[in-house]
């Protein structure tokens, strides 16, 4: 698998696979009962395309030194747009990817600010479990020094 992924990130392919994750642009619109942008309709064959382009990434995704490429060509908000996508296979491949380029912790500050789903960068990144962990252990803590202290001024006040 490698040496054939090593041929399509030297072959310069990947921004081209990128770029077909993208679905067509929202449109200005007003109208009385929407406002803002609204989503217009999927060219024929786009869902597919998306689809495939979403495979072909999460495959990519699964060599180490591919990743930094994918997420490069901006991949990263183009698959968290899909995680909502109407195509179950499609959502999957779009979370697997996600997933795999999570493991790269060059990755995980583009895809916070993606706003990928929390759970897929838990999954993902040991060391942002680590740190949750962490934060989780200091609030408790921080809550147990807090019940002491009480008792502490119980006793004294008694």
């Amino acid at each position: 698998l490698e040496d054939h992924v090593d041929l399509v990130a030297k072959s310069g392919v990947i921004a081209h696979v990128v770029s077909m994750l993208k679905g067509p642009e929202p449109e200005e619109g007003g109208g009385k009962k929407k406002k803002g942008k609204k989503e217009p309709p999927m060219p024929p064959g786009m869902a597919e395309c998306q689809q495939f382009a979403a495979q072909c990434v999460r495959h990519l995704a699964l060599v180490y030194h591919t990743r930094k490429h994918i997420v490069e060509a901006g991949a990263v908000p183009m698959l968290t747009k899909l995680c909502d996508s109407k195509i179950r296979s499609t959502r999957q491949h779009a979370r697997g990817a996600l997933l795999s380029l999570g493991v790269d912790d060059a990755a995980v500050a583009v895809m916070k600010a993606s706003e990928v789903p929390e759970h897929i960068l838990m999954l993902s990144n040991q060391s942002l479990v680590e740190e949750v962990k962490a934060v989780a252990e200091a609030e408790r803590e921080a809550k147990r020094e807090a019940e002491r202290d009480a008792l502490r001024e119980l006793r004294v006040g008694s």
